[in-house]
């Protein structure tokens, strides 16, 4: 997976909003944590990039309004290898 983390996150507000589905909870349970772009979802991303050759991404919708809010719904497969696990 290449990606441009820093792009990515340049492109949003100092305040901007990051909802997940946790790995552990399973995407139908309903379970969703949410915090922010620079404090979780930058170290997530910069993690997930270098550390799997078999993550895949599939960008399901992306939809925005006049406000400039922009949600993308994405799913990321594969097994992590971090080191030292």
């Amino acid at each position: 997976m290449r990606t441009d983390v820093e792009g990515m996150t340049d492109l949003c507000s100092i305040n901007a909003d990051f909802s997940y589905v946790p790995s552990s909870c399973g995407a139908s349970s309903g379970c969703c944590a949410a915090t922010k772009v620079r404090t979780i979802g930058k170290p997530l991303w910069t993690g997930l990039s270098p550390r799997s050759r078999t993550c895949r991404t599939r960008c399901a919708t992306v939809t925005s309004n006049d406000d400039g809010d922009v949600v993308a719904e994405v799913d990321i497969e594969g097994t992590q290898h971090w080191p030292g696990a």
